[in-house]
């Protein structure tokens, strides 16, 4: 559609409407001009008119100027319809921007959520009922005659943590067992001395840690509601606290798991060298407390792949430090076992 004005000098304006269509009345009375059909004759305007600028001009008024696009104009659309090009710009804006490839580098997760001041009550308190809950177990399992008289495998482990301090070999030859566990143990009875009590309420605070890295885990991925849930169920989860008052290796590996699931989120979510290699040192700590975790090695080590997958040499770059942090932690073990 277009409109064209004839313009002539000294007198009113004319105000021709080829096409049937002309500038709403609102216009028409706010600036005073007489509307004129035009003839039949002017009706065959050609196209390059049509599609020009239209200038609105009047002796008595300031010059206005109303610009009509040309049919390519881009800023319109691809139709010279104005109509439809205007409802196709219009559906154009709706649509989300096309993100750059940086933006795109880790477009499957929404940046971290910030940690307010409700997130570390709820932490605070979720890891205050954790530790109470085990801290009562341990305290009412301290009557029980098993309680200092470890059997089976906490009587082994007891056995092997206590040959590392008195600095004597109780493997002779390659590990039976995976030896993190029983190394965790030596160190709390090099630091307290033998005893039953500071092992359990030391796994008591890491399976409490363990209660708010679950609920730091759900912040991320699922909110503050669903966290607060996860949270405070595990702390109550009778199985946790029964492990956790014994000298086995489930309190442990619960908590070097659930850490090593927190790192590789934070690490998704904010890149960084750093991030990466803790993740890839606790996976190695993992293995070497339960091995079973290097059946998903290859898969970890793949994440940084696909999820910065824009960036090729980054990815590379983080999936390298997570399999060399994971080697790191292994290879020591590897190596006694080949020697022995």
């Amino acid at each position: 559609m277009a409109i064209v004005r004839t313009l002539s000098a000294g007198a009113p304006c004319a105000l021709h409407e080829p096409l049937g269509i002309g500038l709403p009345a609102a216009v028409h009375s706010s600036l005073n001009y007489p509307l004129v059909k035009a003839p039949s004759s002017d009706l065959s305007i050609p196209r390059a008119d049509r599609d020009s600028r239209l200038r609105l001009a009047d002796a008595n008024h300031p010059r206005f100027f109303f610009e009509i696009p040309a049919r390519n104009d881009a800023s319109w659309g691809y139709n010279r319809d104005m109509a439809h090009s205007d409802s196709r710009r219009r559906r154009r804006a709706r649509q989300p921007p096309i993100r750059s490839a940086v933006q795109t580098d880790t477009h499957e997760f929404a940046a971290r959520p910030a940690f307010r001041f409700a997130d570390a009550v709820l932490l605070l308190a979720i890891v205050l009922v954790a530790f109470g809950l085990r801290a009562v177990y341990v305290h009412q399992m301290s009557a029980n005659p098993l309680f200092a008289h470890p059997v089976m495998d906490e009587l082994y482990h007891d056995q092997w943590a206590q040959s590392i301090v008195a600095g004597e070999s109780f493997v002779d030859g390659p590990y039976f067992r995976a030896p993190l566990y029983p190394a965790f143990l030596a160190l709390i009875y090099k630091i307290f001395g033998h005893g039953y009590m500071a092992p359990r309420i030391v796994q008591a605070v890491l399976g409490s840690l363990s209660c708010g890295l679950l609920f730091l885990i759900g912040r991320q991925v699922f909110g503050r509601a669903v966290a607060g849930v996860a949270g405070f169920f595990t702390a109550g989860y009778w199985m946790l606290i029964y492990f956790d008052g014994e000298l086995l290796i489930p309190s442990l590996i619960i908590f070097l798991d659930l850490l090593l699931l927190l790192l590789l989120i934070y690490a998704a979510r904010a890149p960084g060298k750093l991030l990466y290699t803790a993740a890839g040192v606790v996976l190695g700590l993992s293995a070497i407390a339960r091995p079973n975790i290097l059946l998903l090695a290859p898969l970890l080590a793949a994440c940084p792949l696909v999820i910065h997958r824009a960036t090729r040499k980054r990815s590379l770059v983080y999936g390298g430090l997570l399999a060399l942090g994971c080697v790191a932690m292994i290879a020591p073990i590897t190596v006694r076992n080949y020697v022995v």
